[in-house]
């Protein structure tokens, strides 16, 4: 959690301790963020989650060559 999203992983567990609502406020930002189209992620391991991915896909549909992989349907 501190490598992807280190305001939820060392911000807001610090700012608990204060403010019960911390991890609300960070949510509340992290929307206003994707709302204007930036990151509120560390984007340095975006490459290596999409690789991850693909490869899990992949081993899943060997696993289940019967079973459909769900069409993706925009706005979902």
């Amino acid at each position: 959690m501190e490598f992807l999203h280190p305001d939820y992983g060392i911000l807001a567990r610090k700012m608990y301790k204060f403010n019960k609502e911390s991890y609300e406020k960070i949510q509340k930002w992290h929307e206003t963020l994707r709302e204007a189209g930036i990151p509120y992620w560390q984007t340095i391991w975006d490459d290596m989650l999409k690789i991850i991915a693909r490869i899990r896909t992949w081993k899943y549909q060997l696993a289940h060559p019967n079973e459909p992989y769900p069409e993706w349907e925009e706005g979902k």
